[in-house]
């Protein structure tokens, strides 16, 4: 590559310089000289389109990232959602998850939560209060009351008291999961932060945004609803951008690409799970088929049990023993284990260890 430059008279305010040699320039931008200060002016309107288009992308606070459909069953008990947290530090106490019936005779626009439908305040507790970027929070009704790994994934009871609720929340094969916020009318869909609808033609869904939507229906067959996320950005999360899948890990990200934007949010943050003596689990091969082995530290031995539990909130004790202090490391067979996605927790009378497991 060769150096161009253009030079004016001495006299003259500027220069303008341009050299392509990267080897002699860090970057192979224009350089302006205005009377002998340098101005990077090219670097810095990069730098404010950054910045533009970064306040654009991350306008909305948090944004629905899954939907299962557990079934026909009316209480929704095998119903799941999936959250993604976006703005570090949220402030999620008083922000309300909508579920709306879907009939032919009702408006979403101005569907009633006693219409069929049904919500969850999420009420005035410590734990809703300071939710980090990047935090997958999971909401199902068979689950303990509160679990959380490391900041990267909670679990939540929507049957706790961490909600104030009301009617029916059961996620239909047509329908749509809207969150709202703090203060807003339940009823309709004014004070939308993000909605995701399923099975719902365009015309129904019309002038409310931002959606993300996908026409086919989640059903038995196929019961996941998961964002496509192409870009890695949050412009993934409106329009139509979604499918219906067979299989989809709840507290994994949807694809790489989504594992690069999750990544991005949690830059700042230790993704490690850790529990409250600040000691990790591990837990291998991950993803694992007939056999894991999970590994971790004991202050003190004693009596001690490992739990799974799967994304319906079905507990099942799958080791149980008497353990000496230090370093353990425990073979699980997972042989008679369904594919999917579990939540392991260990536990003894003064320590407890969580996290995340796939089985295939």
């Amino acid at each position: 590559m060769t150096d161009v430059t253009k030079k004016r008279d001495k006299r003259h305010c500027f220069v303008i310089q341009k050299d392509c040699n990267l080897e002699k320039n860090f970057c192979p931008f224009f350089v302006y000289r205005m009377n002998r200060s340098f101005v990077m002016m090219p670097l810095m309107t990069v730098v404010l389109c950054y910045l533009l288009c970064d306040q654009k992308l991350f306008a909305q606070e948090i944004v629905v990232n899954k939907l299962r459909n557990g079934g026909s069953a009316q209480s929704g008990e095998s119903d799941v959602v999936e959250l993604l947290v976006v703005r570090d530090r949220l402030d999620l106490r008083g922000y309300t998850l909508r579920d709306f019936a879907t009939t032919t005779t009702n408006s979403l626009i101005t569907d009633s939560a006693t219409s069929g439908s049904g919500w969850f305040t999420f009420a005035q507790r410590p734990e809703w209060q300071s939710l980090r970027a990047g935090t997958l929070l999971l909401l199902f009704f068979n689950a303990n009351e509160f679990i959380n790994q490391g900041d990267t994934v909670i679990i939540a009871s929507l049957r706790s008291p961490l909600f104030q609720q009301g009617g029916n929340f059961n996620i239909a094969v047509r329908d749509m999961v809207m969150l709202k916020r703090p203060n807003a009318e339940i009823d309709g869909t004014s004070g939308n932060v993000h909605a995701f609808s399923v099975g719902l033609s365009v015309a129904s869904v019309a002038g409310i945004t931002p959606l993300l939507r996908t026409s086919d229906p989640v059903s038995i067959l196929r019961p996941y609803a998961v964002p496509d996320n192409p870009s890695g950005n949050l412009n993934d999360y409106n329009g139509n951008r979604a499918s219906i899948e067979l299989f989809a890990g709840f507290g994994l990200a949807n694809n790489p690409i989504h594992q690069r934007f999750l990544d991005s949010l949690r830059r700042t943050r230790i993704t490690s799970v850790h529990n409250s003596t600040n000691e990790s689990l591990k837990i291998s091969p991950h993803p694992a088929r007939a056999e894991c082995f999970v590994e971790f530290q004991l202050q003190k031995g004693g009596a001690l049990r490992i739990l799974l539990t799967d994304i319906a909130g079905r507990r099942r004790e799958v080791y149980k023993s008497i353990v000496g202090t230090g370093k353990q490391s425990i073979a699980l067979s997972l042989r008679d284990i369904p594919p999917g996605t579990y939540f392991v927790r260990v536990e003894t009378e003064r320590e407890h260890f969580s996290g995340r497991l796939v089985v295939r």
